[in-house]
């Protein structure tokens, strides 16, 4: 039985939430600290129903996030964060609610953990408008510190992804303009995430002039960055893909697409993922109501220039959801829309130099996609889902590779009759971890999270 611990959240900055909303300043930056956390043991039945969505690893502490169905005092239902840790590579977990001083209803969606600092990223509301939240813990989740405010952020702000070094933090999303565009929003830290500034712009990109969000994810590896995503011409009435970077910490951003050779004209970049001067970004060309093709873009030389990846057999009909970067080892996963109906797994194991297709892994289901992939250096992991022979029921899926089992294999720790998805994977060095949810028919659907300790074992944790 793994032991889980609770971290109680106590009121709300020490006041109710009208008093909050009329001395709401946007531009002021106030940080709240919390140093006195409550813990104290829960039986089973905590997380009975919701889902875990994303995961982030370094070394041996790990952090999970999803959200869990509620009902407040009011027999009213309502949503609210799960976050769970381990800092010990996966013996224990811990259940955090971990911020004291974090607004009522704060949900944290992503976060980012460097050998400094781990940041969290999310959203919290009041009066039903939906404000963006950082917290941050310069010493793995032992404390945290929650900022809420924002000097000089745009209206209707939102933040999609984090990237951590040692050296800076940078996180992307969307704000509104005055003139109420959208437009891409990047915020980076120069002091381990304790102040942000918003960078105001972002040279040579054309104006975005759609509702959607334009920057979804981003990666460092020391002082570069890369930032991608899409954004909407509005004459032509298309998603262009968006691809910017920064050597300067995120300070000062270019816009690249226009400098890579044969890029498409449309289409959209969904993942990005950077390890020493070579980085990797995914998605797909065309559009995703007609004709649409995987695409992976990639710089070998931290920026100086970029290229499409040439890979053979690479289907004419489908899309990358993730790449993930690890020393000398790259791989992309997504789903192959042509008659075939497959997951689509590419890697490249001499640092981008060549990429080959994952072919011929033995019980590959069909009518499945890969929606997140990842590596240490000890194996790789790649998570979704796929649909059975009735195309109705969802199950569960991984693949893994260990670097003593030098090939690919589904694991079946997770098999039929059980229902659900895999929504994302982290591996640091022997521990590999995925999460997702469970379905069950006429039932709101339960928190999955299943680990490896040992490179290929794979085991489902009791999180109830």
């Amino acid at each position: 039985m793994k032991i889980f611990k609770l971290i109680s959240v106590i009121g709300f900055l020490g006041y109710g939430i009208s008093g909050f909303a009329a001395n709401f300043d946007l531009n002021k930056e106030i940080v709240f600290s919390d140093h006195s956390q409550l813990v104290t043991e829960f039986g089973q039945g905590t997380y009975k129903h919701g889902r875990l969505n994303k995961v982030n690893c370094l070394e041996e502490f790990c952090l999970v996030f999803g959200t869990q169905n509620i009902t407040n005092n009011q027999g009213q239902s309502e949503t609210s964060s799960i976050l769970l840790q381990t800092d010990n590579s996966g013996s224990t977990w811990q259940i955090i609610s971990p911020l004291r001083n974090a607004p009522q209803g704060a949900i944290f969606s992503d976060g980012s953990c460097s050998d400094t600092v781990c940041v969290l990223i999310g959203k919290y509301f009041i009066n039903d408008v939906s404000l963006p939240l950082v917290a941050r813990s310069p010493d793995r989740g032992v404390t945290w510190q929650v900022i809420t405010r924002f000097k000089d952020l745009p209206l209707h702000a939102s933040f999609n992804d984090v990237s951590c070094t040692s050296i800076v933090c940078v996180l992307v999303g969307s704000g509104i303009e005055e003139n109420a565009h959208p437009k891409p929003l990047i915020l980076n830290s120069i002091d381990k995430g304790l102040s942000w500034n918003v960078v105001n712009s972002i040279s040579l990109l054309p104006p975005h002039q759609h509702e959607s969000q334009p920057l979804v994810s981003v990666s460092c590896s020391g002082i570069f960055c890369v930032a991608s995503g899409t954004r909407y011409d509005h004459i032509l009435k298309k998603n262009i893909p968006l691809i910017v970077q920064s050597f300067n910490s995120g300070g000062q951003w270019r816009d690249m697409a226009q400098y890579i050779s044969n890029m498409p004209s449309s289409g959209q970049l969904s993942s990005t993922s950077c390890s020493g001067e070579l980085c990797v970004v995914g998605g797909l060309s065309g559009q995703t109501g007609s004709t649409y093709a995987p695409i992976i873009l990639q710089t070998q030389n931290g920026g100086n220039s970029w290229k499409i990846v040439p890979i053979s057999g690479l289907p004419s009909k489908g899309v990358i959801h993730d790449v993930n970067c690890f020393d000398n080892t790259c791989i992309a996963g997504g789903s192959d829309r042509t008659s075939l109906k497959a997951p689509l797994l590419a890697q490249s194991i001499n640092y981008g130099t060549s990429w080959a297709l994952i072919r011929s892994i033995p019980n590959t289901p069909i009518n499945g996609e890969f929606e997140s992939v990842n590596c240490s250096d000890w194996f790789c992991s790649a998570v979704g889902s796929y649909h059975q022979t009735d195309n109705v029921n969802l199950v569960p899926m991984l693949a893994d590779k260990t670097y003593e089992r030098n090939f690919w294999a589904f694991s079946s720790v997770i098999e039929p009759p059980i229902r659900g998805n895999l929504t994302d994977t982290a591996c640091t060095n022997n521990l590999c971890v995925a999460v997702g949810s469970i379905l069950t028919q006429n039932v709101p659907s339960s928190p999955l999270l299943i680990q490896s300790i040992d490179g290929g074992n794979w085991n489902i944790i009791n999180i109830e």
